[in-house]
């Protein structure tokens, strides 16, 4: 079979390659499946020899007088114990026990190892953090996604940590205790939010064909329109304690940056609001004709009222 174009070769596959009936990327690097009779290559490496190509996996020297020490913290068989020349098959892990990637580890010298195998960024590392997500540890989740997209740029894989980090920061729900409670997603603290909104909108211009991308860019607008209530909200708060220049303040900023929201009502509601409250009448006739004109069935127009009509239980002011 033809070798691929836009992938790396090896010795091994130009050699080799009229007996490849398919290749794989790996790394982006050409790789066999087989080289004719896979059942026969199984009992030649069973009972004969074989070569193996390991041109397209990653290969990494750890050296100096610690060597053994370090591989031996991370890699689950006994370097130490291994004779020299000879290699061992096994996996990495972290701290807790989660694995990162298998490897095969050669022992040249006491103080120099060799590891071979995948990126230490495959799907071991993006389901521990999905783990960490769904048992509530968002600060866990959060770190261990923060470290793969720092440490693996180019990792296929990009795109749905990217996602998932977006994911973990979007605050939707408070499940039971927000129906008690009647909180609105717009009148909790934001951080979240933008940070979960910077995540998403790294995913859609990066990877603008992701299949993660369109569900970003939906979760976007609702970050959006989140954002521009919570201005609001934080204007009404203003407004009913008679702090009406701030109220104007948090209103303006609302409609300056964030454009076509359905917050955008309420927020000149408040500035007509405040505006009279000062006697700014002018500004305030000004402001009632823009809401009249993009909103002629609004409710702020007929009534006077900010916010809520009904308060949750246990809100007593």
């Amino acid at each position: 079979m033809a070798l691929p174009t836009g992938l790396a070769h090896n010795p091994t596959s130009e050699r080799f390659g009229h007996l490849v009936s398919d290749w794989e990327d790996t790394y982006g690097q050409v790789w066999a499946q087989d080289y004719g009779d896979p059942e026969e290559e199984y009992q030649a490496l069973r009972e004969a020899v074989v070569v193996l190509e390991y041109s397209p996996i990653r290969k990494w020297f750890v050296d100096g007088p610690d060597a053994i020490k370090v591989v031996d913290s991370i890699f689950s068989r006994d370097v130490a114990a291994l004779p020299l020349g000879r290699l061992a098959y096994g996996v990495i892990v972290d701290d807790e026990g989660f694995m990162y990637e298998e490897l095969t580890v050669v022992k040249y010298s006491d103080e120099r190892i060799l590891l071979m195998g995948g990126e230490l960024d495959t799907q071991a590392q993006i389901e521990k953090a999905y783990a960490q997500y769904k048992t509530g540890e968002k600060v866990q989740a959060l770190a261990t996604l923060d470290r793969f997209i720092r440490l693996h740029p180019t990792s296929p894989a990009l795109d749905y940590a990217l996602y998932l980090k977006g994911l973990v920061n979007f605050n939707d729900n408070l499940g039971l205790f927000s129906a008690l409670i009647n909180q609105d997603l717009s009148e909790r603290d934001q951080k979240a939010a933008k940070e979960s909104y910077e995540s998403f909108l790294e995913l859609s211009n990066r990877f603008p064909e992701s299949k993660y991308t369109p569900d970003a860019r939906q979760r976007m607008t609702y970050i959006v329109n989140s954002l521009a209530g919570y201005e609001v909200h934080v204007a009404r708060y203003y407004a009913r304690r008679g702090a009406y220049v701030a109220a104007i303040n948090r209103a303006q900023q609302a409609l300056s940056d964030y454009q076509n929201v359905p917050a955008a009502e309420e927020a000149l509601a408040i500035l007509v609001y405040s505006y009279d409250a000062l006697g700014m009448t002018q500004l305030r006739d000004d402001t009632k004709r823009v809401l009249e004109k993009n909103y002629p069935n609004s409710s702020f127009l007929k009534n006077p009222l900010i916010g809520r009509v009904s308060k949750p239980w246990w809100q007593l002011w």
